[in-house]
């Protein structure tokens, strides 16, 4: 009877229906509402009459999405090769040879400016002359000149001849017959020096100390004083032990009617420029005449007036010459002078030996006196 009972109490389970198994796959809702964004929309009506020759304008959404991260990505991967190669990737520069390696730093430095056939001074010299680069004062590397451009260095008329030749950097060529429309027979140019290229001395160190004597051991001619202030105002005091010899072709007035030979000088005194075998200053440095009308033209000779001339612009470069290699008279030795300031068409070499002594006596006299 019990068992009865419980049969009874037995209520039976109603059937699983097919279409709970298509309600449990369902997602279910979110906790909370979705917020709503406003539609955006790339294609305006209200531009839709206007033409416009931009190429995104026809690319679908997701194309220039999908073309925005792969310029992206690629950005990134050029970021990413930056980076310095694997260490046995590097080159090994410093194990080649030493003669090797001279080799190629004198592929890498500048080569001396192409000067005339008949040109009689020094042509294994690099020639750099003055300039402005985005108002910045600086030099630049001469790679050939010829007769002309280096006879107007005499009187200051490079830089003005250079500045009328070129406009931002390119050559411009003049006709002679404005009316003469024919195609111009322009030659292609011929392959010049290197240009200059001293960056390999900022890579290391031992690259520094290998390669800069070799291009600083050269001769060095400026084409005026402003290029000698532009060239001394950014030297190491490293860099100003290294040079031996300089040459200076103008010491005219310059660009700004003022004459810069003084502060020429003064800036290689100032970076410690004392190692110098040979001072060459390769031009006139004035006029000068026996007589004065200021004193009654009273008679002085032309060497004496010359020392003079000398002494006031090259006083602090002469003093700390001497203060450096303990004589006194060191920098007369060094310096070097045109034989065009003796009323010669000669060197300085070739220069009378009584107009040398006068000049050198008077010079010495003015270096004691200045001394004290």
């Amino acid at each position: 009877m019990f068992a009865t009972n419980l049969v009874k109490r037995i209520v039976p389970v109603p059937a699983v229906r097919p279409e709970s198994s298509a309600l449990s796959s369902l997602p279910a809702e979110p906790r909370y509402p979705k917020r709503k964004r406003a539609d955006v929309r790339y294609n305006c009506e209200d531009n839709e009459d206007v033409e416009s020759d931009s190429e995104l304008q026809y690319i679908p959404v997701k194309v220039l999405s999908f073309t925005v991260s792969y310029a992206y990505a690629i950005h990134q991967q050029r970021a990413r090769n930056t980076r310095p190669p694997p260490k046995h990737k590097i080159f090994p520069f410093m194990s080649l040879p030493a003669e090797l390696r001279n080799k190629i730093y004198e592929d890498c430095l500048p080569s001396p400016t192409r000067l005339p056939e008949n040109y009689e001074g020094n042509k294994e010299a690099i020639w750099l002359c003055f300039k402005q680069k985005r108002y910045r004062r600086t030099v630049d590397y001469v790679p050939s000149l010829d007769q002309g451009e280096i006879a107007s260095m005499q009187y200051g008329d490079y830089s003005a001849s250079r500045r009328a030749s070129t406009q931002r950097g390119r050559i411009v060529h003049h006709a002679n017959n404005d009316n003469d429309n024919s195609d111009l027979d322009v030659e292609e140019p011929e392959a010049g020096p290197r240009r200059l290229g001293p960056n390999i001395l900022s890579v290391s160190k031992q690259i520094y100390e290998e390669a800069a004597p070799m291009m600083y051991a050269q001769t060095l001619v400026f084409t005026d004083v402003n290029a000698v202030v532009a060239f001394a105002a950014t030297l190491s005091p490293r860099t100003a032990k290294l040079l031996r010899s300089i040459e200076i072709r103008s010491w005219q007035q310059t660009r700004s009617r003022k004459s810069q030979g003084y502060n020429a000088m003064a800036m290689l005194a100032a970076k410690g420029v004392t190692n110098l075998t040979s001072l060459f200053i390769n031009c006139s440095m004035g006029y000068f005449r026996s007589y004065s009308w200021r004193n009654n033209r009273r008679e002085t000779a032309v060497p004496k007036r010359i020392a003079r001339k000398v002494y006031r612009d090259c006083h602090l470069w002469l003093e700390i010459m001497g203060s450096t290699h303990g004589d006194l008279y060191k920098g007369i030795e060094v310096l070097k002078l045109s034989g065009a300031m003796f009323d010669s068409e000669t060197s300085w070499n070739e220069v009378e030996e009584e107009d040398k002594t006068v000049y050198k006596k008077e010079l010495q006299r003015l270096l004691r006196e200045g001394a004290w």
